[in-house]
């Protein structure tokens, strides 16, 4: 074979290296900026939906705010405070609204009355701090979302309101938050528990596969992934 033929096959050898080289940088580059870019508009979607979703519960919790002021609620005589109740509760879509008195019961309009546990979150209430969180309903037995807010006479706290939701409205607020064709959004607390998610019963079984993992080896990923959304949260 002649010297020139020689250099043409090489060289075009040495640019079919190169194309083939360049191609595949081109390619890693690529799929690392779109992986980039979707996991920037995936904490942009969850940030996006976080705001939305404790927007709406701040809306709840003013509402039952709004109630605690009212006159009828301050002088603490239960037959009016459910009359005004009753008139208010379907506005309010609350599925049920109580009276926490200061002995720490919690009294319904049906006259049921529970003592609420000492290290019942509601009883914050007593300190002056509007609360809300995901537990089970000591009236039902069944995962409710709760708010609670304190009952003034001037600047003394008397009592308070306790409204209550079906644990499952948080799943409906979730709902609304998709990314993509398959993305969804769903919700953990502060022990890893699901508290809104597009599978219902994961919300009424209350599942932690933090803790479920310990019996479970499959859903230690899922654990992992768990610990780790804590951690950064």
């Amino acid at each position: 074979m002649k010297i020139r033929g020689k250099l043409i096959l090489s060289f075009t050898a040495l640019v079919a290296f190169l194309a083939i080289t360049l191609g595949i940088v081109s390619s890693i580059t690529a799929s690392d900026v779109l992986e980039t870019q979707a996991e920037l508009n995936l904490s942009y979607k969850a940030i996006e939906g976080a705001k939305l979703i404790e927007s709406e519960m701040e809306t709840q919790r003013l509402a039952l705010k709004v109630l605690a002021e009212m006159d009828q609620m301050k002088s603490m005589g239960l037959a009016e405070m459910f009359t005004l109740i009753n008139r208010q509760i379907v506005k309010m879509e609350f599925d049920d609204i109580s009276v926490i008195m200061p002995n720490g019961t919690l009294n319904y309009k049906d006259k049921k009355v529970i003592q609420l546990e000492k290290e019942d979150p509601a009883l914050k209430v007593f300190e002056g701090e509007p609360v809300s969180y995901f537990g089970m309903s000591p009236a039902t037995g069944e995962p409710v979302l709760i708010y609670a807010v304190p009952i003034y006479q001037n600047t003394r706290i008397v009592g308070g309101l306790l409204g209550r939701y079906q644990g499952v409205s948080l799943s409906d607020l979730s709902d609304a938050i998709t990314y993509g064709k398959d993305g969804y959004a769903y919700i953990v607390n502060a022990e890893g528990i699901i508290i809104a998610h597009k599978d219902r019963d994961k919300v009424r079984s209350q599942f932690n596969p933090i803790k479920e993992a310990e019996k479970d080896p499959s859903l230690e990923p899922t654990k992992v992934l768990f610990e780790k959304i804590l951690k950064n949260k």
